[in-house]
């Protein structure tokens, strides 16, 4: 049984109406709302990507990345994407980053579906724990495929997949790509989970974050 739903997709910028446009781009989404409130839809899917403006820049690799597919890499290098690192080998996907240095992957398909955002990739010290964890919290099952652990078929999920992967280094400093979601905050945090921040007068969520440390926000019911 899911304890927390899938909420929505959250990217740090140091421009947000420069990223905005550029992830649109890149996803194929509609920006919807007002100014000052405006977000990116998906095509088919309910889950609202919203790119936020923060004070820092990015200093250190993404903890949190997005996987992408496109039709060539030429496009996305048109409307400012930068090559980290071209396929090689077992690798069949392109590196890149985005204006603001956020390191994002593309994969190249003969056929691009209209919704371009393909999976979101978690880096962790002990993925199949990570994956266990978020899998009974969203209610659905982690797999392997041998190499990381994956999430498929969570509801309101904006991609295919949500991916563990393991790396050696530790998280350093706070994510610029997170995700919110629906839940009784002492729920999540009988789970293991830390409060990091209680709701203010202007954001009304939790802050909070997972047992390696990956923050992400809880709005109640």
């Amino acid at each position: 049984m899911a304890i927390a739903t899938f909420l929505g997709l959250c990217v740090d910028a140091t421009s947000a109406e420069r990223l905005r446009v550029f992830w649109a781009a890149v996803l194929g989404a509609t920006t919807v709302g007002e100014p000052g409130k405006t977000w990116l839809e998906l095509p088919g899917r309910p889950t609202r990507i919203w790119v936020n403006e923060v004070p820092e820049p990015h200093t250190a690799k993404n903890r949190v990345h997005l996987d992408v597919h496109c039709g060539a890499v030429d496009d996305l290098l048109a409307i400012g994407a930068e090559v980290v690192a071209p396929p090689e080998g077992d690798l069949t996907w392109w590196q890149l980053r985005s204006p603001d240095g956020d390191e994002f992957c593309a994969f190249v398909r003969d056929a691009v579906p209209a919704n371009r955002l393909y999976e979101v990739v978690v880096d962790c010290q002990d993925a199949a724990a990570q994956a266990a964890w978020w899998s009974a919290l969203l209610g659905v099952t982690a797999r392997t495929d041998g190499d990381g652990w994956y999430l498929e078929d969570v509801p309101e999920l904006p991609c295919e997949f949500l991916v563990f992967d393991d790396v050696p280094e530790p998280m350093t400093v706070k994510n610029r790509v997170h995700w919110d979601v629906r839940a009784g905050v002492d729920d999540v945090l009988a789970r293991g989970a830390t409060l990091l921040r209680e709701p203010t007068a202007d954001d009304q969520w939790h802050v909070l974050a997972d047992p390696e440390g990956l923050q992400f926000c809880v709005f109640q019911p």
